[in-house]
């Protein structure tokens, strides 16, 4: 019976100094990610985290040097509060990041969780 590797499912563990180190790293690994989608697939999906801890990262995108017309956005929960409100997940994304990007309305797919 084969064994598997010792490392095989090994977690890594990344350690920055602060959260605004942590939000750079993500940054970067998220348009190095949409980078190479793009380059093979034509498309980059993400789906996006919610509540504060991604925020910084999200701003971080709004500068970015990427053909956002290839990204499709997806929500990986959302509360169940009206649209625009602002203990919504997809309120805080738009706020810091999707509102300030050119990324077709049409391919922001949030969660309708104001239908409960």
């Amino acid at each position: 019976m084969p064994t598997a590797p010792v490392n095989a499912g090994a977690t890594r563990w990344h350690v920055y100094a602060d959260a605004a180190q942590v939000a750079q790293q993500a940054a970067g690994r998220i348009l190095t990610g949409a980078s190479r989608a793009i380059a093979e697939h034509g498309v980059y999906r993400i789906v996006l985290a919610g509540g504060r801890t991604p925020e910084q990262a999200y701003q971080r995108l709004r500068n970015a040097d990427t053909d956002w017309s290839r990204w499709q956005v997806y929500f990986g929960d959302e509360r169940c509060l009206p649209p625009r409100d602002p203990g919504r997940n997809s309120t805080m994304a738009a706020r810091a990041w999707l509102d300030h990007v050119p990324i077709p309305r049409e391919q922001i797919h949030p969660i309708p969780a104001e239908l409960g």
